[in-house]
């Protein structure tokens, strides 16, 4: 029987933050292992609103997330107890999270669309930008000689590599590389600038970008840089762009495995990127 329902905003406390997880995981959505960091991480940044759904019985029974990057909004996590699906709560989420990016002066919304949700997005007028290609493989082992060109980002570098992404992505992420830094590092080119940055999160993953025109000579070394520091994990997922052919192949040649391909959608403004450059990203909730 349909219950009804409220969407408000998630408490930004210990308790709110266990609640929305607890929500997604009971629903089959993964592990408390994989969602209390990113919960946590929306309910301290500034530029983040989490929001949640509750029945007359105060249970949780939905959530979604917006996040502004500029003038580019990333909606994510939206997520519908499977007893509340096909009432139209998955799009009131969807909803409020656009409402929430507009009025905070986003013109272009994206998302990674789940195959339960592209449906959805698709009759909301959003429409496939690209795909993630989502693979998965091997770390190496701390033991691993790094790159030759690799070294920590530094907190002098910070300037320099907001810039770069800002290049390549067409998005301000300063708020995520700002947060996340100190965990970085670059690959440089000849002339010491930079030619990749790989910035490791602790929902485990990285965004990884590489210039596309480093990538005939450096993208071995990239990948190299990349399955070294984020270590010998036995489940270690990479998401390039379905333009980073490079990425593509180097991936399969080291033992990766494809396991599905996840569509980026966009609604409003379309905006200049290079998808060329995508190597994997935060997070499919904030690309």
């Amino acid at each position: 029987m349909r219950r009804s329902v409220r969407i408000e905003e998630m408490p930004r406390s210990a308790p709110g933050i266990w609640s929305a997880v607890s929500c997604l995981v009971s629903g089959g959505w993964g592990t408390q292992r994989q969602f209390h960091p990113t919960f946590s991480f929306y309910a301290d940044e500034p530029r983040c609103q989490a929001m949640v759904a509750e029945d007359e019985s105060g249970d949780l029974v939905g959530t979604a997330i917006a996040l502004q990057h500029g003038a580019i909004g990333w909606v994510g996590n939206v997520f519908v107890s499977p007893d509340q699906r096909g009432h139209g709560l998955g799009e009131k989420l969807t909803r409020q999270a656009i409402q929430y990016l507009r009025d905070a002066g986003c013109d272009t919304i994206r998302l990674a669309a789940t195959q339960l949700g592209e449906p959805l997005y698709r009759r909301m007028g959003f429409r496939v930008e690209t795909e993630y290609h989502e693979f998965q493989g091997t770390g190496l082992g701390r033991q691993s000689v790094l790159p030759r060109g690799s070294r920590p980002l530094l907190e002098s570098d910070l300037d320099d590599a907001v810039q770069f992404d800002r290049v390549l992505t067409g998005e301000d992420r300063s708020h995520l590389i700002r947060r996340f830094w100190a965990y970085g590092w670059a690959l440089t080119g000849s002339n010491t600038g930079l030619e990749g940055l790989v910035i490791p999160v602790p929902w485990g993953g990285a965004a990884a970008l590489l210039r596309p025109e480093a990538a005939h000579d450096q993208g071995s070394s990239f990948l190299s840089l990349l399955r070294a520091v984020l270590g010998p994990n036995p489940e270690l997922m990479i998401y390039p762009a379905t333009e980073n052919v490079t990425a593509r192949r180097l991936l399969r040649q080291a033992g990766f495995v494809e396991l599905r391909t996840i569509p980026r959608m966009v609604l409003g403004i379309d905006r200049n990127w290079e998808a060329a450059s995508l190597w994997s990203i935060f997070s499919p909730a904030m690309g």
